[in-house]
């Protein structure tokens, strides 16, 4: 992690950074003009960039009783209300939806995971797309394929369980709740001191293109040991494939909980920092995607497409 990056996130997210400033702006405007639309908004999405989400929450209720045909703070409301995707779509650049799900696992289930953090020999550095490991873009490890098989062989009952309310939420086309219409993709990932990725897409190789819902699902020690490693979606003008560097939604990486969010979404992972050199410190996920099935599939089955061996995601068999 470079000093110009540390530098960088200091001025924006640390004590008196931009979004501090941002907000001591925006409430004395509001203070002086509680009515002030524009203020309020703004206001939302400086708590949105915080990870403050029932703050930024409260902010575009009040922003919507001022202004019930506000089409921007509909979409906030629903999304952080946990409605999922509004009805009316917003053009340009818009927040993404997602879905939080907190206690997904079970005691007993989470027993199965803890072992893990204890692995680091069974752990390889993470790829960018199919072969490249670029340590620019991410820096990360990913478990090898047979903890991966062992867990896939109880998580993807788990996700198929929550999927149909997860697709009912987000609206996402080409998956229905059917197991033929979808295929489930797993890894088992770990950040440590120093880890990130960079802001991305899921969908954005030619294989992954029928990827079209992401999840991710958070563990580790408790007392967390680390900070930091929160996950951005950047809002996004899905028809132009652009991301804003602006606004984005922070979501921190909360202890047994799962966020679901459309792969075409751009995203990224800030880094993790951690007092310790530990392994088993670090911030783990049980993540992967949800691919319509189609002639990628046909593809894979033939030998060609994903990474071959233990460099492609384990997938759930149908």
């Amino acid at each position: 992690m470079s000093s110009s990056h540390d530098d960088l996130t200091c001025a924006v997210q640390g004590p008196d950074g931009i979004l501090d400033q941002a907000a001591v702006v925006l409430r004395r405007k509001l203070a002086a003009n509680p009515h002030d639309v524009k203020a309020l908004l703004r206001l939302g999405d400086v708590h949105r960039c915080r990870g403050e989400l029932a703050a930024s929450l409260d902010t575009y209720r009040r922003l919507q009783a001022l202004e019930p045909g506000h089409v921007t703070a509909a979409w906030l409301v629903s999304i952080l209300n946990g409605d999922g995707t509004p009805d009316r779509p917003l053009p340009g650049d818009r927040p993404v939806p997602f879905v939080r799900m907190t206690d997904f696992l079970t005691p007993a289930q989470q027993g199965l995971l803890f072992p893990l953090l204890a692995g680091r020999e069974r752990f390889r550095p993470a790829q960018v797309g199919k072969t490249v490991v670029d340590r620019a873009t991410r820096t990360a490890f990913v478990a090898d394929g047979r903890i991966r098989r062992d867990v896939r062989s109880w998580f993807c009952p788990k996700l198929r369980g929550v999927l149909p309310q997860v697709l009912a939420r987000l609206r996402t086309e080409e998956i229905s709740a059917q197991r033929e219409s979808y295929r489930i993709e797993l890894d088992v990932t770990a950040h440590v001191a120093g880890g990130f990725y960079k802001i991305h897409r899921d969908d954005s190789e030619d294989f992954n293109l029928r990827r079209k819902l992401s999840f991710v699902y958070y563990f580790h020690r408790r007392p967390r040991r680390f900070a930091g490693g929160d996950l951005l979606l950047h809002d996004t003008d899905f028809d132009n494939h652009l991301a804003s560097p602006v606004w984005y939604t922070r979501i921190e990486p909360l202890h047994n909980s799962a966020v679901f969010f459309p792969s075409a979404a751009f995203h990224q992972i800030t880094p993790v920092e951690c007092d310790t050199r530990d392994f088993a410190d670090g911030r783990f996920t049980v993540n992967g995607w949800i691919r319509a099935r189609g002639g990628n599939d046909a593809r894979r089955r033939t030998g060609q497409g994903d990474a071959a061996g233990a460099a492609a995601p384990a997938a759930c068999p149908a």
